[in-house]
């Protein structure tokens, strides 16, 4: 569905399951791809939302037993249309339509933080073209494709592996604002989301670089001391709590690679 204003442009639930071959296809629901995109480049604001259902949820006929799609039921809202399970939360099918077109931006917030001021736009453009030129080598290739993750072997599916392979992060747009750095990406959504990870370790990194510069042999030592000590006080309080288990995500927030 879209919606069309002169200043903003709201595209609804364009995503895999409402395509041909989803689990509720709308038919030909992927025609309205191309006039959306055609669309995106006149609007100020683009505004794209999802589906995002929970496995039990109470409209799937899977939660009726004895029911089927399109049968209705009488829920505490009154009637109910059951449908097919659709756009569940972290599925395929809740994806976005993959040639849908997207635009973000990263600007940095913290006034007190001015990015503009300690990082060099020239360094900056050669990090961010430099992180465009990579791609999987052979052997990360490989790691990918047969090792064991959370129990399980070979977790990816081949065509994930080989779009991956052949991914090349789309062109970016770098403008300064103030003190601040402005970073635009534009292009199809799954390519441009890739965007944000490394982007923002280009930015933190760089901006680590600056201030450490100005820093002398002491200070660096007092600074890092006082971090370890910091980081030891965290961990001792965690290891307190039973059975606890940790994922890190923290690559594009960071001091610095070394730390």
């Amino acid at each position: 569905m879209i919606h069309h204003s002169p200043d903003t442009l709201l595209v609804t639930d364009v995503q895999l399951d409402f395509c041909p071959g989803g689990a509720l296809a709308v038919p030909n629901g992927d025609a309205v791809v191309p006039p959306i995109n055609a669309m995106m480049g006149n609007a100020k604001t683009i505004i794209l939302t999802q589906d995002w259902h929970p496995a039990d949820h109470l409209s799937f006929a899977s939660q009726h037993p004895g029911k089927e799609p399109m049968e209705s039921v009488t829920l505490s809202h009154g009637a109910q249309v059951l449908w097919p399970d659709h756009c569940v939360q972290g599925t395929e099918g809740a994806a976005l339509h993959p040639d849908t077109h997207v635009s973000f931006s990263l600007i940095n917030r913290s006034a007190d933080v001015p990015l503009a001021r300690l990082v060099d736009p020239k360094e900056l453009r050669e990090q961010l073209d430099h992180v465009r030129t990579l791609s999987l080598s052979r052997g990360e290739s490989t790691f990918l494709r047969g090792n064991l993750f959370y129990g399980s072997r070979a977790i990816f599916r081949p065509e994930f592996i080989e779009w991956l392979e052949a991914l090349r992060l789309p062109p970016y747009h770098l403008e300064r604002k103030g003190e601040q750095y402005e970073l635009t990406f534009e292009g199809k959504w799954p390519e441009v989301m890739m965007w944000e990870i490394p982007a923002l370790a280009v930015i933190m990194e760089l901006r680590s670089r600056a201030v450490l510069k100005t820093m002398g042999k002491f200070d660096l030592q007092v600074l890092y001391a006082r971090a370890m000590t910091r980081l030891w006080e965290k961990v001792e309080r965690l290891r307190a709590i039973a059975d606890l288990r940790l994922a890190d995500f923290g690559t594009r927030r960071r001091h610095g690679f070394l730390w």
